[in-house]
């Protein structure tokens, strides 16, 4: 999954931000993880349970055999050497049959019973998503983190602010490049200016506006 979302980040997202490429993954992933989660709630659990029910129970029946077993082997060893049979013998061997029934019963209603989840609202499905992004989030260290752990979603907020702060910058600094002109613009006029009066000046002759330089 790793390789994946590396290969989306730096191959086909490469020239953006690294908050838009994180961004645009996790929106892919939104995207095509609500349909396949909604498939995996509303039909393959409701269908695994129905076809589960017979293995299982089945399961459940043979372990009780099983068990019973050590009651047959004691009984028939006790009766062989003309014991009387203990009433512990007894309560083990209802005890065991009891929990056999009981377990198949419950694995029967429980395995049938997810049939419920057919009919399972998308609010709950988009809630079962974000459990599962706060829990990978609180437990994976981003890819682009050094020493320390940190989750990929205090990554993306660092990187958003380090976006933000060079957008300010340079914003700043294309704003007073443009409103303050340079030295040499703003003096050229007034030595165009000066050198036009300078006939004036000095023969005392000052006219407005001056007359051209020839």
């Amino acid at each position: 999954m790793s390789e994946l979302v590396s290969a989306l980040e730096n191959g086909l997202l490469g020239s953006l931000p690294l908050w838009i490429r994180e961004l645009v993954v996790l929106a892919v992933f939104a995207a095509l993880g609500f349909p396949l989660t909604r498939l995996l709630v509303r039909s393959v659990i409701p269908w695994l349970g129905n076809v589960l029910v017979e293995p299982l129970t089945w399961v459940a029946e043979m372990l009780g055999r099983a068990a019973l077993f050590l009651d047959f082997a004691a009984a028939r060893t006790l009766t062989r050497l003309e014991r009387p049979l203990p009433a512990a013998l007894y309560a083990y061997g209802d005890a065991v049959g009891a929990t056999t029934r009981a377990t198949r019963e419950v694995l029967r209603k429980a395995l049938r019973g997810l049939r419920v989840l057919r009919a399972t609202p998308a609010i709950v499905i988009v809630l079962l998503m974000v459990a599962v992004f706060a829990q990978w989030n609180s437990s994976h260290c981003s890819a682009t983190s050094r020493g320390k752990c940190v989750s990929p979603v205090s990554q993306w907020h660092k990187s958003l602010d380090a976006w933000r702060a060079k957008r300010h910058a340079d914003s700043k600094r294309a704003t007073s490049g443009s409103s303050a002109p340079s030295a040499a613009v703003v003096g050229r006029p007034v030595a165009d200016l000066v050198v036009s009066l300078s006939p004036a000046l000095l023969t005392g002759r000052l006219s407005w506006p001056p007359e051209p330089r020839r």
